[in-house]
C-alpha cells in the first residue's frame, strides 16, 4: 500500500510511507471554549513519519521497510557499524 494518497480531512495529501505510518503535517491546536481546536500553528509540508525513534537505545539501528521483497518489518539498518 505504500505509496498510496488520501486527501485527509486537515487539508493534506497523506502518504504511506514504506513503513506502516503516515506522511503528516504537524499541528499545535489551542482547545476553545466550546470544545473545538483551533489550529494555531502547522507545518506547510506532511512530515515523513519514521517507525523507529533516532533517541530510544533500543530502536538503535532498525528499519520497518514494507518495500517489494517485503522483508521483515523489523530489520537491522544496512551497513550499521555500531
Amino acid at each position: 500500500m505504500y505509496g498510496q494518497k488520501v486527501k485527509a480531512p486537515s487539508g493534506f495529501a497523506e502518504v504511506m510511507n514504506t513503513n506502516p505510518h503516515l506522511s503528516k503535517p504537524v499541528m499545535n491546536r489551542e482547545i476553545q471554549a466550546n470544545g473545538q481546536f483551533d489550529v494555531v500553528w502547522q507545518t506547510k509540508e506532511a512530515i515523513k513519519a519514521d517507525a523507529w525513534s533516532p533517541y530510544l537505545p533500543e530502536d538503535k539501528g532498525k528499519i520497518a521497510d514494507w518495500t517489494y521483497p517485503w522483508s521483515a518489518a523489523i530489520a537491522p539498518r544496512p551497513n550499521n557499524t555500531d
